[in-house]
C-alpha cells in the first residue's frame, strides 16, 4: 500500500513538471525528449498490476467500477498507453492520480481504529487538497482546450498559476487578475465553487477544532493513584452523569468525562462540583488523555434519542471491544436495541476473562412492563426501590393531597444489599425472614449465595428450606440505611430482641460453636436442598409446559406471520377476556424494539394453557414484520392494522375485559402528537368504559391465577421505548398510579449497572419468576419453586394496620411489599371507577382500608 501511494504520488509530481515547463495540453516530442512521458509511461504499466488485482478479488463490480481509485486508473493507463502508440503526449486527466492522496492517512492507522484525532487531521487535509488538485485539474484541462468545436480561444496559463486562481475564487476573494475564457470553463467554475464552499464548511471548522489546543480545565487527566477514576465515553448525557455524583460517587472516585465534547460545555452544575476532570479529545487517545488503562471503570453511554440507534450501537460497540484489548479494568456498555444485546450476550458469554457487561434499559423496561399486565403498578413500586436515594428531591417537595404525601413516603425505601453475619449461617431461609423483622427491623427479601466462580440468588420466598450458607448475602427493603449494620453485628449469642442491635458482637463463644458445626452443615446442604426440590415437583405433576404450545407453530416465517394476522371480523369472533393489547405508535422505517421482552413475562409465569393471557399487537403490519422474526415461538398471540383513536379498533379489541392496555412509541427521539393523542383517548375511555367485573380471568374464573378482582378501571400503560421524556403522561400521578415508568429510571439505569449490578440481577430475576432465564420450562418440570407477585385483598375485619397485615401473611410465606389504595380524593367526588396509586414498604402502624390491595411475594399454589 505505501508503495503504491508512492507512485502515484510520483505520478502526480511528473504530471506538474510536464505541465510547468512544457505548458502544452498535447505536444508531438518524441519520448527521448519528453522524459515526463516516459516515466509517465512506466508509471503506468505498473498501474495495471494493482488494478487488476483489486478486480479479480473485489465482489461487488459496480463498487469496483466507481471506486475513486479505479476512476483514476482508466482516465491515465489508457491515454498513456494510446499515446506512446501514437508518438503524442497528451496531458489530459493525470491529475486524477491526486486521488491516491486519500489513502495516506491509511497508512498511520495499522491496527488502530478510525478515531485517533492524528488521522482525522490527516483525512481532513488530504480531502482538501484533493478536491484543490481535481478542481484545478479540470479547470485548466478544458481552458487549455478552448471553446468546444473548432478549440479556439485557449489559455495559456500553467496548472500551478491555474492553482492560485482556485484559491482565490473558492475563497470568495475573487482579484479578478485570471478569469476563464471558455464556456465550460465558466460553468466548471460555477459547479466548484458550490460544491467546494458546502464542503469546506463542513470540514474547514472540523479540522480548526483538532488542530487548536484544548481550553483551560479540558487538558489530560493524570491519575494520583491507580483506580481511582471512572471514565465516561460515548454520548455524554447530563441526566445520566448527574445519577453518579448525586449518589457521592465522586466522593471516592474522580469522573473523568472523555469526548469531542463534554458536560461543562451544557451544564453550569458541572463547574461547582469537586473530582470531576473533562478531557476534550478522541477515544483512541484515551490511555494518554484519560489513563483508561489505570480506571476503575470505563463507562460508554448512548444517544437514546438518536434516530440511528443500530448505527449508534455499532459505533459504541466498536469502540468498547477496541479499549478492551488493552485495560482490563470492568467495561460498561449501554445498548439502545434488545437485539444487539442479544448478540453480544450470546457473544461473550463463553468468556470468562472478558471485562465487558453489556445492558440495555430498553430491554430491562420492556420486561417491566410485561409483569405490569399481570400486576398493575407493580412498574412504580418496583421503580421506587432500585432508584437512587430521593430523599432529597422529596423534601424539596410540598405535596398536599394524601395521596402524594403517601406516595413520596414510599418514594424513600430501596433495595440495599449486606452480608449476613456468621449467625445466619445454618439458618432456613425462612428463619431468616422471621428473624430479620422480629428482631432486626429488616425485611429480608432474598440472598445471593457464592459457589467458587458460580453465583446463586435465591428470592423469597421461592425456596423458604434452603440452608444459608457462609459468605452469603442479603437483599433488604428499608428506608433506613443504617439499619443495614444489625444484619452483618447480629450475634444470637449476646444480642436479642431487647439488645442492642447496632453494637457489634464481643462474644466468642458463637464463633467456635459455629466452626464446629459448619462442616456438619454443609454435608446435609446438598440433601436439604435435593429434597425441598423433590417435593416441589410433585405440585407440577401433570403440568404442560410451554414447550408443548410451540408446535403449532410449524412452517415458513411468512405464512406463520399471516396466520396471526386477524381480521376485524375475526377479532370480533374471539372469546377475548384477561388479554392484554398492546398499540405500536411507529412508521414502516421504525427500529424494532424488542417485543419478546415484553411478552417474556407473560409467558414464564405460564404452565397450563388456562394461565396463557391473549396478546394482540395493533399497529402497522409492515413494522410488526420486523419484530416477528422473535415473536414467532410465542402462542397466542395475534396481530392486526388498527390505532387506539379509531372507534372501530377499539371495539374490536374489547377493552372492556382486557387485562391491561398498553401503548408503545417506538420513534426514537421523537414526542409523536399521535402519541399524545392516543392517550388521550384511552384515558378518556377508560372513565367512560363499562368494566366487566369477575371477566379478566380466563375460562370465566372469577380470579386470575389466584389474584383479587381489581379492574375495576382500564388499566392503561404508557411508555417510549429508550427514553422517558417529561410530558404529562408521565407526571407525579401518572407515575404513582402506575400509567408509567419513572423517567428517573432511564436516567440511573447506567449508575444501577454500575454500583447496583447485583441489584438489578436480583429484579430481573424476579421478573422471571426466580427461575434461570435459560431453562423456564425445565426448571419448573423438575419443581423449581416459582416466586410470583401478586396483588391480594385485606380481610380488615382482623388487620388494622400494615404491619398486622405484614405479620399474618408472614406465616403463610408470604412477604409483603406495599400497598395499591384507591385515590382517595378522587373517588369522594366522582362516580368514575377509582384509580390507585402505590405506596411502597409502608411503617407497621400506617393504617389500611378495606380496599386496599396488596402486593405480595408469593410461591405458585400459595397465593
Amino acid at each position: 500500500a505505501v508503495l503504491e501511494v508512492f507512485l502515484n504520488l510520483l505520478a502526480f509530481t511528473v504530471f506538474l513538471v510536464d505541465c510547468q515547463y512544457y505548458n502544452l495540453i498535447e505536444n508531438c516530442l518524441p519520448m527521448k525528449r519528453n522524459m515526463c512521458q516516459f516515466m509517465d509511461l512506466v508509471l503506468n504499466l505498473c498501474f495495471m498490476c494493482p488494478f487488476f488485482v483489486r478486480m479479480v478479488i473485489e465482489n461487488n463490480l459496480t463498487h469496483f467500477m466507481t471506486s475513486c481509485y479505479t476512476i483514476a486508473d482508466y482516465s491515465t493507463i489508457p491515454p498513456a498507453i494510446l499515446g506512446a502508440i501514437l508518438g503524442r503526449s497528451f496531458t489530459g486527466l493525470r491529475f486524477m492520480r491526486s486521488l491516491y492522496l486519500l489513502k495516506v492517512p491509511e497508512l498511520y492507522i495499522r491496527g488502530t481504529v478510525e478515531t485517533t484525532r492524528g488521522f482525522l487531521i490527516r483525512k481532513y487535509l488530504a480531502m482538501i487538497f484533493v478536491a484543490w488538485f481535481v478542481m484545478t485539474g479540470l479547470v485548466h484541462l478544458f481552458e487549455g482546450l478552448g471553446d468546444p468545436l473548432f478549440f479556439k480561444n485557449p489559455h495559456t496559463m500553467t496548472y500551478a498559476t491555474w492553482l492560485y486562481f482556485s484559491v482565490v475564487t473558492v475563497s470568495t476573494v475573487g482579484y479578478g487578475d485570471f478569469t476563464c475564457k471558455t464556456m465550460i470553463g465558466r460553468c466548471l467554475i460555477v459547479l466548484c465553487i458550490v460544491s467546494a464552499i458546502s464542503s469546506f464548511a463542513m470540514h474547514i471548522p472540523e479540522l480548526n477544532r483538532l488542530l487548536s489546543k484544548p481550553p483551560p480545565g479540558f487538558l489530560a487527566y493524570v491519575p494520583v493513584l491507580p483506580s481511582r477514576h471512572i471514565v465516561f465515553c460515548g454520548y455524554l448525557n447530563n441526566r445520566k452523569i448527574c445519577s453518579f455524583f448525586t449518589n457521592r460517587i465522586d466522593m471516592v472516585a474522580d469522573l473523568v468525562f472523555l469526548g469531542e465534547s463534554t458536560p461543562y460545555e451544557e451544564d453550569e452544575i458541572f463547574t461547582s462540583l469537586r473530582g470531576l476532570h473533562p478531557v476534550q479529545g478522541l477515544l483512541q487517545d484515551g490511555c494518554q488523555l484519560a489513563a483508561i488503562h489505570e480506571a476503575r471503570a470505563c463507562i460508554f453511554l448512548s444517544n437514546e434519542r438518536s434516530i440511528k440507534q443500530e448505527e449508534e450501537d455499532f459505533r459504541n460497540i466498536s469502540a468498547a471491544l477496541s479499549v478492551s484489548g488493552y485495560t482490563t479494568s470492568p467495561i460498561h456498555l449501554e445498548l439502545l436495541q434488545c437485539k444487539n444485546k442479544t448478540i453480544l450476550d450470546e457473544l461473550f458469554q463463553s468468556r470468562d476473562e472478558c471485562c465487558l457487561s453489556v445492558f440495555c434499559y430498553a430491554e430491562f423496561k420492556l420486561r417491566l412492563i410485561g409483569y405490569s399486565c399481570l400486576v398493575p403498578g407493580f412498574s412504580t413500586l418496583l421503580a421506587n426501590l432500585i432508584l437512587p436515594d430521593v430523599e432529597k428531591d422529596i423534601v424539596n417537595q410540598t405535596p398536599n393531597l394524601s395521596w402524594e404525601k403517601e406516595y413520596n413516603f414510599g418514594r424513600s425505601s430501596s433495595i440495599y444489599m449486606t452480608h449476613l453475619s456468621a449467625s445466619f449461617e445454618n439458618l432456613t431461609l425462612d428463619e431468616a425472614v422471621n428473624l430479620c423483622y422480629s428482631k432486626l427491623g429488616l425485611i429480608l427479601l432474598g440472598i445471593k449465595t457464592e459457589n467458587g466462580n458460580s453465583n446463586r440468588i435465591i428470592i423469597y420466598p421461592s425456596n423458604p428450606h434452603f440452608v444459608i450458607p457462609q459468605k452469603t448475602l442479603g437483599f433488604f427493603c428499608t428506608r433506613e440505611v443504617k439499619k443495614l449494620k444489625r444484619a452483618e453485628l447480629y450475634c444470637s449469642f449476646c444480642q436479642d430482641s431487647k439488645g442492642r442491635l447496632d453494637d457489634p458482637c464481643k462474644c466468642d463463644k458463637k464463633k467456635k460453636n459455629l466452626e464446629d458445626e459448619a462442616q456438619d452443615f454443609e454435608k446435609t446442604l446438598e440433601m436439604i436442598d435435593e429434597n425441598a426440590n423433590g417435593s416441589h415437583s410433585k405440585k407440577v405433576v401433570g403440568a404442560e409446559p410451554l414447550e408443548v404450545l410451540k408446535e403449532n407453530f410449524v412452517g415458513s416465517s411468512e405464512k406463520r406471520f399471516n396466520e396471526c394476522i386477524k381480521t376485524h371480523d375475526e377479532m370480533i369472533t374471539f372469546d377475548l377476556r384477561g388479554h392484554v393489547v398492546i398499540f405500536i405508535i411507529a412508521n414502516q422505517d421504525s427500529p424494532a424494539i424488542g417485543l419478546q421482552n415484553l411478552c417474556q413475562p407473560l409467558r414464564s409465569n405460564c404452565i397450563r394453557n388456562s394461565h396463557l393471557h391473549r396478546i394482540i399487537i395493533m399497529g402497522p403490519l409492515d413494522y410488526l414484520r420486523k419484530e416477528w422474526g422473535q415473536l414467532w415461538k410465542i402462542p397466542e398471540i395475534y396481530f392486526a392494522d388498527g390505532y387506539p383513536w379509531d372507534k372501530e379498533t377499539r371495539e374490536m379489541v374489547k377493552l372492556a375485559t382486557c387485562q391491561m392496555c398498553i401503548i408503545l412509541n417506538a420513534e426514537p427521539g421523537k414526542l409523536d402528537s399521535r402519541f399524545n393523542m392516543a392517550f388521550e383517548v384511552l384515558k378518556e375511555t377508560s372513565r367512560q368504559l363499562g368494566r366487566l367485573v369477575n371477566k379478566g380471568a380466563p375460562g370465566g374464573t372469577t380470579t386470575m391465577d389466584g389474584q383479587c378482582n381489581y379492574c375495576q378501571r382500564l388499566p392503561i400503560f404508557i411508555s417510549h421505548v429508550t427514553d422517558e421524556p417529561m410530558t404529562p403522561a408521565n407526571d407525579t400521578f401518572a407515575v404513582a398510579v402506575g400509567r408509567t415508568i419513572p423517567p428517573a429510571l432511564c436516567h440511573s439505569f447506567p449508575y444501577l449497572n454500575y454500583d447496583k449490578s447485583d441489584i438489578l440481577s436480583f429484579v430481573s430475576k424476579l421478573l422471571q419468576g426466580g427461575l434461570s432465564p435459560e431453562s423456564l420450562v425445565e426448571q419448573r418440570s423438575a419443581g423449581s419453586d416459582q416466586v410470583l407477585v401478586r396483588l391480594l385483598d385485606i380481610e380488615t375485619s382482623k388487620e388494622k394496620t400494615y404491619g398486622d397485615v405484614f405479620c399474618l401473611a408472614l406465616q403463610s410465606n408470604i412477604l409483603c411489599l406495599g400497598l395499591y389504595r384507591q385515590v382517595r380524593e378522587l373517588a369522594a367526588r366522582s362516580e368514575e371507577p377509582p384509580l390507585r396509586y402505590v405506596v411502597t414498604d409502608p411503617e407497621d402502624d400506617f393504617e389500611v382500608y378495606s380496599t386496599d390491595l396488596v402486593f405480595a411475594l408469593c410461591r405458585r399454589g400459595k397465593v
